[in-house]
């Protein structure tokens, strides 16, 4: 179980906390299966017995009186097919501003101008892209998938990096556990593990690699892999900082890496609405995970509302393809069912 738990928590960091073609955007109505919670961002698309898809959010909010700029909630997961990124791509590339996720990105100093922090800032993102991450690139690598920071061009005029540096969540992390506050030594623990792994400097990191190269080299091992995550990341309800299963430490980094996240967005944001015009367009593109508690700021802090919302899907399996038996399908969509009711303290 302990394994499994691992598991599990490993894919929610990887793809939910990274030739095009002119899908028509088809918009939905947002459904809520309660007034207390957002509806997911993330659901499993089954197409009769033969083709499984992860399918991943895009919502608008409009004031709740009057007018003003649209706000969209751009969901993503960090490893995808590459016509999904183009997608996304050429969505954010219709915003007025992108306030995008990137941990590191901005290591820039306070004084300096703006010309030079996004000067700065990408060829800092062009960095990341030979350097950092390398185990999430590795893994869309091994399932024949892109990595979302190979996939976007973020060397656009309106994408502005909202994002805390390593060394900022560093100093988050250090002053909460000082002072007795949500993060304990436990998930300080947890934080050195999760940066040594994305490193490529612990044990981890080369098991990990090995089983890559074992997985990327069977095709049928591939599809049950991504079945795995599609069942896992599809059947996330709601804020995963509420789950009374979740050890210890693995929930006081969640609610740092997501929650401290969120309140520069959220801060950010108020600062772009301030001196945008009202037919603006906004949009924040974060990973998945950080989708469900923007939503509740959007709604609260903001006075939004949720109008409509389009679904891409983030990649698929073809069950017959790859001969994927209903037993095999079955047993990992029960197995991460135990292990999502254990995380949610149901057991």
């Amino acid at each position: 179980m302990i394994r499994l738990r691992f598991c599990f928590l490993l894919v929610l960091f990887a793809i939910a906390a990274g030739c095009a073609t002119n899908k028509r955007e088809i918009y939905e109505p947002v459904v809520y299966t309660s007034p207390e919670n957002s509806a997911p961002y993330l659901k499993i698309n089954r197409i009769s017995n033969e083709k499984l898809e992860l399918q991943v959010a895009v919502r608008r909010f409009v004031p709740q009186q009057g007018t003003g700029a649209e706000i969209w909630l751009v969901g993503v997961t960090h490893i995808g097919e590459s016509n999904y990124y183009s997608n996304i791509q050429m969505f954010l590339d219709k915003m007025t501003v992108v306030l995008y996720e990137g941990v590191g990105f901005s290591e820039t100093k306070q004084n300096q101008s703006t010309e030079s922090q996004n000067t700065s800032t990408h060829k800092n993102i062009a960095k990341k892209k030979s350097t950092d991450s390398s185990f999430q690139s590795k893994l869309a690598y091994s399932l024949g998938l892109s990595f979302q920071l190979d996939a976007i061009d973020y060397d656009r005029p309106n994408f502005k990096n909202c994002d805390m540096t390593v060394s900022q969540l560093q100093n988050v992390f250090t002053a909460q556990v000082a002072t007795n506050k949500s993060m304990s030594t436990e998930g300080l623990r947890e934080w050195e593990k999760i940066k040594q792994l994305y490193q490529g400097e612990s044990l981890s990191t080369i098991l990990m690699e090995y089983a890559l190269k074992l997985i990327g080299s069977n095709p049928r091992m591939i599809a049950l892999v991504k079945i795995l995550f599609i069942e896992t990341l599809g059947k996330i309800q709601g804020d995963i900082n509420n789950w009374s299963g979740l050890p210890p430490g693995i929930k006081d980094l969640f609610q740092v890496l997501i929650q401290e996240r969120n309140n520069l967005i959220t801060s950010q944001l108020k600062e772009e609405l301030s001196k945008c015009k009202r037919n603006s367009r906004i949009a924040l593109f974060y990973g998945a995970a950080h989708m469900s508690d923007l939503e509740k700021r959007l709604v609260k802090e903001l006075n939004y509302r949720p109008l409509d919302q389009i679904w891409y899907k983030a990649f698929s399996v073809d069950l017959k393809e790859h001969k994927v038996t209903e037993f095999e399908r079955t047993f990992i969509s029960n197995t991460v069912d135990m292990v999502i009711r254990e995380m949610q303290g149901k057991n």
